[in-house]
């Protein structure tokens, strides 16, 4: 059983040969505009891993809140961060008055809101993994990574030099392990800015993050949750933000950023963090991902899911 105050779950698609009657019942699952745009994507794999992303939050928001399946209404803040509608709508502010589900909260009085009213949530998915984190009682952001090889290191690192500060990249190619260094400070800002969903709002070089320099996955292994990371937001050491880095396997590493606590719920429960609690990622089953189901739009024809079945896997056509 989830611990009652967060929630670590990761998904691994790669062995997932979903086939087009339970790629329709999970398109039927969720709301149509999350199904137009999973249908926009170019290519399968990514289109699946988002689709997921979906059906991770929606169970998470069952699970959590005990709102009926087909009664959760996920949004989209004005910076496009995923939301729980149901929160914001329940909440006594003036959120409370706004009708519609295509309604662009404010980002930041969404991001309060949620944080008072208890749980927020947040997905990833890169490379053979979609992800969730779920936390009460402080923003949540998380990213994963697929650990992909690069042809040249130095031309890569020169393309990608804007993003991370001077100290950063001194740390980067100082590492025993630099390509593998780089995607865990990468995820670690992306963990950031979905927290606070501010997104391409934030200058990168501003959220500086020092790690261990032994990041190898030989030397971790799946289990360890790493949280020594320090932080500097505009050049302020933030002890108040509290970083998780860990590896689901070999080829994928993983961060989830977890915001201040909200004061009204500070609990010794919510606290218990600051006494070495650690948060693992749960690897959860397709099979159970897809129990309790239930139909929340039922327009979604075969066809459609016939459509994104016809997809090319990726880029490279790299078939599982």
């Amino acid at each position: 059983m989830p611990h009652p105050n967060h929630l670590r779950w990761a998904v691994n698609c790669k062995t997932w040969n979903i086939s087009e009657t339970e790629l329709l019942t999970c398109l039927q699952s969720i709301q149509p505009e999350e199904c137009t745009r999973i249908g926009r994507f170019r290519f399968r794999r990514d289109a699946i891993l988002a689709l997921t992303g979906r059906l991770l939050l929606r169970k998470a928001v069952c699970e959590t809140l005990n709102i009926p399946w087909n009664e959760v209404k996920l949004g989209r803040t004005a910076r496009n961060k995923p939301t729980v509608l149901n929160i914001l709508y329940q909440s006594n502010t003036p959120l409370h008055t706004r009708t519609g589900l295509d309604t662009a909260f404010d980002t930041d009085e969404a991001n309060n809101i949620e944080c008072l009213t208890g749980w927020q949530y947040n997905v990833s998915h890169h490379g053979e993994y979609s992800v969730l984190a779920g936390e009460i009682g402080r923003m949540c952001g998380v990213d994963v990574m697929s650990l992909d090889a690069q042809e040249d290191i130095d031309d890569f690192f020169d393309l990608m030099s804007p993003q991370c500060s001077k100290k950063e990249w001194i740390e980067i190619r100082s590492s025993d392990c630099p390509l593998e260094h780089f995607y865990r400070i990468w995820t670690l800002k992306e963990s950031y800015i979905k927290a606070t969903g501010e997104g391409l709002h934030l200058d990168l070089q501003k959220a500086v993050f020092a790690q261990d320099k032994t990041c190898a996955f030989d030397e971790w292994g799946v289990g360890v949750v790493a949280m020594e990371t320090k932080f500097e937001l505009d050049g302020e050491q933030r002890l108040d933000w509290v970083f998780e880095q860990s590896y689901l396997d070999a080829n994928h590493c993983v961060a989830v950023g977890l915001g201040p606590i909200c004061d009204e719920l500070a609990s010794s429960n919510v606290r218990e963090r600051e006494s070495g609690k650690v948060r693992v990622f749960e690897h959860i089953s397709t099979q159970t991902l897809l129990k309790g189901l239930t139909t929340v739009d039922d327009s979604v024809t075969l066809q459609y899911a016939r459509a994104i079945l016809r997809k090319p896997w990726s880029v490279h056509e790299d078939l599982f």
